[in-house]
């Protein structure tokens, strides 16, 4: 008897057209097992898989891939299949996926976003992908000083699943959109409903301008145990945080090439058309282009 291999029971599965049971069977895979086999599919078999998948699993495969092999996939698709994908990502991703394709492409993909997230992702782009502004991710939880406990508590439990992909360690409070400091989830928790954010908020929290070098991030978290930190403009309004995963993500990336360009491994075109470069010089080209 021959033994079926997993790419072939997926096309079987996808000759069917039926989406649950495509979703069921890769439920069961790893992420590994995934990208062997959304490797061994035909474009239009890619396609027609991640049609059929919601946008947040579509998101979910993609960013288990190589950033590379994912921004290919999102150049076959329609613009608003992938639109609808980009949404479920972080802004961070969105940013580089839309920077790393031609412009036309991107544009098409921004015209199907909702008006704020299109505006948030243009105000990303505009950034050099080694600053913070350029690292940072919007998706954050800010309140304000006025508010209490039991305010904020309730708008937690409210909005449970929008927030179920934010960074839930700390929330960061604000007064007219300028940071006042930060507060640990545990402390919100404990404190009693009616006491004011005001009060329990831990001022003087270290940032970040929007536009300090990979460098300067590194140096902060060498020096501190931080999750993230807050970013925010010259008028220390807050703009968005930046992880330490990500920091060390993109240092990793640029002493990796720097090792590679050191050893004569790679250069000229090569070297230029490698994925943070490629991000890196088609975000300037971005900085002139009004959509």
């Amino acid at each position: 008897m021959i033994e079926t291999r997993p790419w072939e029971e997926l096309e079987d599965l996808l000759e069917s057209n039926q989406a649950p049971a495509i979703k069921a069977y890769l439920d069961e895979l790893n992420a590994e097992d995934i990208a062997s086999i959304i490797s061994h599919l035909n474009q239009d078999k890619r396609l027609q898989m991640l049609s059929l998948l919601q946008p947040e699993d579509a998101a979910g495969l993609l960013e288990d891939r190589p950033w590379i092999k994912s921004l290919r996939i999102l150049e076959e698709l329609r613009a608003e299949d992938a639109a609808a994908i980009l949404s479920e990502m972080d802004s961070d991703d969105q940013a580089d996926f839309l920077t790393g394709m031609q412009k036309e492409d991107a544009q098409a993909i921004i015209s199907e976003l909702p008006d704020e997230e299109a505006e948030n992702i243009l105000k990303l782009i505009q950034y050099d992908p080694q600053s913070a502004g350029g690292l940072m991710i919007t998706e954050y939880l800010a309140y304000d000083e006025l508010m209490t406990v039991k305010e904020v508590i309730r708008d937690l439990s409210s909005n449970a699943e929008d927030y179920e992909k934010y960074n839930l360690q700390y929330i960061y409070v604000t007064h007219h959109d300028q940071l006042v400091g930060v507060l640990q989830m545990r402390k919100l928790l404990l404190s009693k409903p009616n006491t004011l954010l005001s009060n329990i908020v831990i001022r003087d929290a270290v940032t970040a301008l929007h536009t300090a070098h990979i460098q300067k991030l590194k140096g902060i978290f060498d020096q501190y145990d931080f999750y993230g930190i807050p970013i925010v403009d010259e008028s220390n309004r807050m703009l968005g945080i930046v992880l330490r995963k990500h920091v060390r993500e993109a240092q990793a990336e640029l002493d990796h090439i720097e090792h590679l360009e050191t050893q004569g491994i790679v250069g000229g075109e090569e070297l230029r058309t490698m994925p943070v470069l490629l991000r890196s010089r088609r975000r300037l080209s971005w900085l002139s282009v009004n959509i």
